[in-house]
């Protein structure tokens, strides 16, 4: 239906920007002395509840009414609820990182490389599904990569200051983004695997409602082990302001970007896929299949 296009179109466009905007609000969020005001698990936590809510409403509407979407979650067997612990904790290390990475290299240095994740992807792929990768797929792997980093390079300007156009990371910075790429890895085609196996009868909505609600579990956790006692359960939003709440609606939405989609088709061949191998939990792409 052209509503249903028109729809999708709107998403990828939202979820592209999103994704752009890959360490950028989180860099404007930062305090003075480069740390930051609130806790970042509750950013994630605020991000993953809303995809909840909307993965809950979706199935609603898929199964035509509230009692119906309730008892297909819970009408799952527990072995798959748990099955979907591994990438929910691996996708919540991920997308505090991306907060994190910031702390260590400016966003233009994030956005290049982790890139390195379109490798790594490709890597995890082989040796879990041990589909045989043909030559040219490795090069179109590597080209692709070349591509991303190349786009997100930032473009030199002889007029402005050096100390605005300078990239910088630290060591620290350098193992967090070998953390992340390999972690995004694993989560991708980890989750990828639970749609062929283990969730392969269920609606994506459903897979997508464990993997948000133990997101949510291990996220608010996380900002309950860090909070003061002075905030307790209903401080997490302490510290808020446009641009944490900006980082936690990109965090919802985004996807990834136009250039990363061959891979599924580089990675896959002709199968139809429900998500993209290394996306972290997003709702845009996951939510709107035809």
């Amino acid at each position: 239906m052209v509503w249903r296009t028109a729809l999708k179109g709107v998403l990828f466009l939202l979820g592209s920007v999103c994704y752009a905007l890959l360490g950028v609000l989180s860099q404007l969020s930062k305090s003075p002395d480069g740390s930051y005001a609130y806790s970042m698990p509750g950013v994630v936590f605020t991000a993953e509840a809303v995809k909840l809510c909307l993965s809950f409403a979706m199935l609603s509407a898929e199964r035509g009414s509230l009692p119906a979407a309730a008892g297909a979650v819970l009408g799952g067997p527990l072995g798959h609820w748990l099955a979907y612990v591994v990438p929910s904790l691996l996708y919540s290390v991920n997308n505090n990182l991306d907060m994190l990475n910031n702390q260590h290299m400016d966003p233009a240095t994030e956005q290049v490389l982790v890139q390195g994740k379109i490798l790594t992807t490709g890597i995890v792929w082989w040796l879990v599904f041990r589909e045989h990768m043909p030559a040219r797929k490795w090069a179109a792997l590597v080209l692709l990569f070349l591509g991303t980093v190349l786009t997100g390079w930032p473009a030199s300007d002889d007029g402005a200051p050096a100390e605005r156009k300078s990239m910088y990371i630290d060591a620290t910075g350098v193992f967090l983004v070998f953390a992340y790429i390999w972690i995004s890895a694993s989560a991708g085609v980890y989750n990828e695997w639970l749609y062929k196996h283990v969730g392969r009868d269920d609606s994506i909505h459903v897979s997508n409602i464990r993997l948000y609600a133990i997101g949510c579990v291990v996220n608010f956790s996380g900002y309950m082990a860090s909070a003061s006692p002075s905030q307790g359960m209903g401080g997490v939003l302490t510290g808020f302001n446009r641009y944490p709440h900006g980082e936690s609606f990109r965090n919802r939405f985004s996807l990834l970007p136009p250039p990363a989609y061959p891979m599924c088709f580089l990675l896959e061949g002709s199968g139809s896929r429900r998500r993209a191998p290394g996306e972290a939990g997003s709702i845009s792409h996951a939510d709107t299949k035809g």
